[in-house]
């Protein structure tokens, strides 16, 4: 069993578990794609539009602009901060203890800023954005819907499974 590790915890497994399940190497021992963009440390060297781009604007104004790079994990992280410095938040007391009430669920936040890093189309040379302004936020990444899937099919009260190898 060999011991791997991130910088924020230990992690032992079997290698054949690694191999078979994680599919982080190919058939010939070569190092994947995901692999590079999940745990590299330095993904952008590979794939210099592995980033996300979150900006604040007031109408057509750039008020602020952060760039988060480093491997996926880290820049969810990065980015998810980066939006919430530009979102309200209100306090809501009851007895001792208090709840924030942002502007925006954080859930919701999180949920479409994976969404856009993990559909993004990595062979383009576009960097995912997030735009901040003051009355919603835009998502946008670049990719498509599978072919067997039409924007049509979205606005349908049927659930559709579909079987995408990543």
């Amino acid at each position: 069993m060999k011991k791997y590790t991130t910088e924020s915890q230990n992690i032992e497994f079997k290698s054949e578990w690694r191999d078979e399940y994680l599919k982080l190497l190919t058939k010939d021992k070569k190092i994947t794609r995901a692999a590079i963009l999940l745990f590299g440390k330095e993904p952008q060297a590979f794939y210099i539009s592995a980033k996300t781009r979150v900006g604040r604007f007031k109408d057509s104004n750039i008020l602020d602009t952060v760039i988060s790079e480093g491997n996926l994990f880290n820049q969810v992280e990065k980015a998810t901060e980066a939006i919430k410095k530009h979102l309200s938040v209100r306090f809501e007391i009851k007895e001792l203890a208090r709840r924030d009430i942002w502007d925006y669920p954080l859930d919701a936040i999180r949920e479409a800023l994976i969404n856009a890093v993990i559909h993004k189309d990595y062979s383009s040379a576009a960097e995912i954005q997030v735009k901040i302004y003051d009355d919603r936020i835009w998502f946008w990444n670049p990719g498509n819907l599978p072919e067997q899937l039409k924007v049509e099919d979205l606005k349908k009260d049927i659930l559709l499974i579909l079987r995408i190898r990543l």
